[in-house]
This record gives structure tokens, sequence and C-alpha cells, in this order.
């Protein structure tokens, strides 16, 4: 059985941790809430950007370590979302707990939490684009490298029928 090796768990937490330490030093040292509108929507977006890097380092690590099997990759940005979500909801939490017992003003209204939960998933609706369109770009590269070397050696046909059938398959 393998071990989760100090590495994984440093590329899962690193990001959020960073978009969390940036975000709440920027708070403390120039509340910026209080002059501009957006940085709220700024952080939140950011921080479900951020969970939805590290939902997408926890799948790979399950699926590299044989834990789960995904069909496609659409049901890879349904469990990213769900993630992110669930992560969204926990940080709510996190902030009605420290406005009732610490007496910080995280949470101004219902709006605003439901504000800070859309913006977490639009954050992590922009990170699953950004990997589709990684995966494309790679796919199209893969296809444009084997054209051009099927073009400047045409005897590839002959030699490399099986590597067309696979590409038409799976590229």
């Amino acid at each position: 059985m393998q071990k989760i090796q100090i590495s994984d768990i440093v590329k899962i937490c690193l990001f959020p941790f960073l978009v969390y330490i940036i975000s709440h030093s920027l708070n403390l040292l120039y509340n910026p809430e209080d002059v501009w509108w957006w940085p709220n929507i700024l952080f939140h977006f950011s921080g479900g950007f951020s969970m939805a890097v590290s939902g997408y380092f926890i799948l790979d690590l399950a699926k590299n370590y044989n834990k789960i099997k995904t069909a496609n990759i659409f049901i890879d940005f349904i469990l990213i979302l769900n993630f992110v979500m669930a992560m969204a909801v926990v940080w709510e939490f996190y902030e009605l707990i420290s406005d009732t017992y610490f007496f910080t003003h995280s949470q101004l209204s219902n709006a605003d939490t439901m504000n800070d939960l859309i913006m977490g998933g639009v954050g992590a609706l922009f990170f699953c684009l950004f990997w589709l369109l990684r995966r494309i770009v790679a796919k199209l590269a893969k296809w444009a490298t084997f054209l051009y070397w099927h073009k400047r050696y045409p005897m590839l046909d002959y030699l490399g029928r099986g590597v067309w059938r696979t590409l038409l398959m799976y590229g």
C-alpha cells in the first residue's frame, strides 16, 4: 500500500493557505471593504479557485492510488465543484462562528453570505474551464505534432495504422 507523501499534502494545502493569508492580511492591514465593494467578491472568488485546485490535486491523488475511477472529465468537474461548494459552506460556518463568539463582522447579511457562496462556485467554474482549455490545447498539440511528422514522412501512414486508430479513438 502506497503512503501519501508530504509533497502531496503541500500541493493540496499550499494554494488555499496562501490565498487565505493574503486576503486575511489585507483585511487586517487596510480593511478594504470599508472603502470599496469588490474586495470581498475577489477574496471569495480566489478562495473558490484555490479550493478547486486543491480538489483537483485530491482527485488526482485518489486516481493515482487507485481509490477512485471516474468515467469522464465531466464527472471530475462535478466532483471538484461539489468539493468547492462543501468547503464554501464550511467557510461560511466559520464566519458565522467567528461573528457569534468573537464579535467579528464577517457576515453582513444573508445576501452577503449567498454572494460569498456564489463567488466560490464561480471561482471553481473558472478553474474547470481553464482545466478543460488546457486539456484541449494539449490534445491539439498532440494532433498537430503527429500530423506534421506524418506529412513529412508519408511512410508513417503504412507503418502507423494503429497510431491513427488510437488517435481517432482516444485523441
